[in-house]
């Protein structure tokens, strides 16, 4: 497996309560960290998976949108006389 170094800013306060989880759970921050993300990829591609079912099944009932170029009209409140 390969990793990578990723930065990022965080509050202070955020970064204080995290490190005294870790130390309570015995744990390090990446540990933690990592557990987080890859909790939220997970939830997040199983909803964007089933957002791309509903999708593919409503799509048969709605017709495509066809767009056309119309003539934008002037908005301009000399043109209304």
């Amino acid at each position: 497996m390969s990793y990578t170094l990723i930065n990022f800013n965080i509050p202070d306060r955020n970064k204080t309560i995290l490190d005294q989880i870790a130390r309570l759970k015995r744990s390090s921050r990446t540990a933690i960290l990592n557990r987080l993300i890859e909790t939220f990829v997970r939830e997040e591609s199983k909803l964007l998976a089933q957002d791309g079912q509903i999708a593919d099944m409503l799509s048969p009932l709605n017709p495509p949108i066809v767009r056309t170029n119309k003539k934008k009209q002037s908005s301009r409140w000399e043109d209304s006389y």
